[in-house]
């Protein structure tokens, strides 16, 4: 009988993020292809490729990882190459973004804010590759062995 508890405890734990996740209803782009302020001149040109879509901000969106602090991600996956803009959702949340073209994002949502992350996006992120920080390189980021 614990074990039973123990496991529907871990079910809904574990499943309730994706039963709770909210659909996008409306993107508005401010900025792309911007890096932060004070970055070098080769970093802002290679900026400007970062150009996600509102079809591509909705779907990292809709599957993006909800977190209160950016912790390790916020460093781990820094990107100079902003997007921003303004995002609502079939909930009624509605709010300012800022997202990173490593997949890292943060926004302010009912005074809230709220920190998102998706590692696997379809837009074109001018520094791939240059996020692992451990023995194992991010997948499709293999060295070629001579």
């Amino acid at each position: 009988m614990v074990n039973i508890k123990i496991a529907l405890i871990f079910f809904f734990t574990f499943f309730s993020r994706f039963a709770c996740s909210d659909v996008v209803t409306d993107i508005e782009i401010n900025e792309s292809g911007i890096a932060y302020i004070g970055h070098s001149k080769v970093e802002q040109e290679g900026c400007k490729l970062f150009r996600p879509t509102p079809e591509q901000l909705a779907e990292y969106f809709n599957q993006a990882q909800r977190l209160e602090f950016g912790g390790w991600r916020e460093h781990t996956y820094y990107s100079p190459c902003i997007v921003t803009g303004k995002v609502s959702f079939k909930s009624g949340q509605s709010g300012k973004f800022t997202i990173q073209s490593s997949g890292y994002g943060y926004g302010t949502f009912n005074n809230k804010a709220i920190n998102f992350f998706h590692k696997e996006n379809p837009w074109f992120d001018p520094f791939q590759c240059s996020y692992a920080m451990g023995d194992e390189p991010d997948p499709g980021c293999d060295d070629p062995q001579p």
